[in-house]
């Protein structure tokens, strides 16, 4: 008798070991966003909608569905000589950074993204000139996904996180038509983005 309860407890005693095991698994896996195969731009997925997919489609950018802030802010750091911010797809995370740890103001399109929240994710940047020229596509393109209250407006300038120069940072207009230098003083609007 002693041997068959020892056995039980033996038996309990790893099933118990086992489950919390599995547990554990699964509480891990909870963190990992699974991206569906048949995802495509204009997706809402992550907290945005699809701008940009990598070619195998193990992740990929969304901009927020709304502007950072109902009101046009300045870029910020008139006259800070930045080291060459990237233009392409991929770069406006590197350039967020690059700006808020060389220009302390607060109020300015980088920092107000790097603060953002939507939708449960709180790591936007400011996008760089291409990704936001690929916004605007998404935004516009015929059979777009992204509903119209969503959408970029299309007669208002949007701060890239690409500099022209000391005193200059690039914009697009919101449906993507002129992509310009403006005065980093000057107000316009911002749209986060971040990747997945």
């Amino acid at each position: 008798m002693k041997r068959l309860i020892n056995y039980f407890l033996l038996a309990s005693f790893t099933i118990l070991i086992l489950s919390c095991e599995k547990k554990e698994n699964v509480e891990k896996d909870e963190d990992v966003v699974s991206i569906p195969s048949n995802i495509k731009l204009g997706d809402f997925f992550a907290g945005g909608y699809v701008f940009y997919l990598k070619p195998d489609k193990s992740g990929g950018l969304v901009f927020a569905p709304s502007d950072v802030t109902p009101n046009p802010v300045a870029w910020g750091c008139k006259g800070l000589k930045l080291p060459i911010l990237g233009t392409k797809a991929g770069d406006g995370l590197n350039n967020t950074k690059t700006i808020l740890s060389l220009c302390s103001e607060t109020n300015i399109a980088a920092k107000l993204c790097d603060l953002f929240a939507s939708a449960g994710y709180n790591d936007w940047f400011l996008p760089s000139e291409d990704e936001l020229q690929l916004i605007a596509s998404v935004c516009y393109e015929a059979n777009s996904n992204v509903n119209a209250d969503h959408k970029l407006n299309p007669l208002d300038f949007y701060w890239t996180s690409t500099e022209s120069h000391d005193y200059m940072a690039r914009v697009n207009m919101g449906k993507g038509q002129l992509a310009t230098g403006k005065f980093r003083d000057d107000k316009h609007r911002v749209r986060a983005a971040r990747a997945f």
